[in-house]
């Protein structure tokens, strides 16, 4: 059983290090803006939900420093996805659009995801689903009873780069 297990997790582990399988399952079509994601998408999305907003309201939604959103807007602006508006009732206030390209960009994203959902599975039978989703829903189980402290801990850990180990390697893996 072993070898299977090793099997199993480094499967996984591949499935999780293809480019965009993170994002896809992060970027629910109807997640609000505090569910998922970081960066410049979760601007575009909180954007596109709620035209007009201002930096500090974009701050206090998703929860970041202004600093980090007047950073992430400046990106966005350099991309040509959002616009700047200052406000006619008091110039100290700025509101952010986003511009047809902006809006082109989140619709492209959004069709790559159902792409790749939709070819995910490609050859796979329904009962072959319905078998992995039973035996996934245990494997989280078992995770929940064997680490029912991981969930918590999870945010709380430093990512392994942070210790110089390079490629996800920290000390405790040489």
């Amino acid at each position: 059983m072993a070898d299977k297990t090793q099997t199993i997790m480094h499967l996984l582990h591949q499935l999780n290090g293809f480019p965009g399988m993170m994002a896809m399952h992060r970027h629910h079509d109807d997640q609000g803006p505090r569910q998922g994601g970081r960066g410049p998408m979760r601007l575009l999305r909180l954007i596109k939900e709620n035209d007009g907003l201002t930096n500090s309201e974009i701050a206090e939604q998703l929860d970041i420093r202004p600093s980090s959103v007047s950073a992430g807007l400046a990106r966005l602006e350099e991309d040509g996805f959002i616009t700047r508006e200052t406000s006619e009732d008091d110039k100290r206030v700025t509101h952010i659009h986003l511009t047809d390209d902006g809006k082109k960009f989140i619709e492209t994203m959004k069709a790559n995801r159902q792409q790749l959902r939709d070819g995910l599975f490609d050859g796979i039978s329904e009962e072959e689903q319905d078998q992995l989703i039973t035996s996934l829903t245990k494997l989280v189980e078992n995770v929940k009873k064997v680490a029912p402290d991981f969930e918590d801990m999870r945010g709380r850990m430093p990512h392994p780069h942070h210790f110089g180990g390079g490629r996800g390697r920290g000390p405790w893996m040489h």
